[in-house]
């Protein structure tokens, strides 16, 4: 289900080259996230990997900035 989520947010973002620079530090920041619960479930977590807290913290502040980004484009298209 997040995985759908995270294509369609793709998908949408695709055509706006202004939100590119959003879209991709989410989608990295989504990769780290999901790639720590993966160690911590699976694997060893590695010590100086970053804490499971600042990942969450650091995907919320990209889901914000994405947002944020996409209102100013719809802002922009709306004039």
């Amino acid at each position: 289900m997040v995985s759908a989520k995270v294509e369609e947010i793709r998908t949408l973002s695709a055509p706006f080259p202004a939100l590119a620079a959003e879209w991709i530090e989410l989608l990295i920041a989504h990769a780290e996230l999901v790639h720590c619960l993966w160690r911590l479930q699976f694997g060893r977590p590695s010590p100086q990997a970053k804490g499971l807290g600042e990942l969450r913290s650091h995907h919320g502040c990209c889901i914000t900035a994405l947002r944020a980004a996409s209102l100013r484009v719809a802002d922009r298209l709306a004039r």
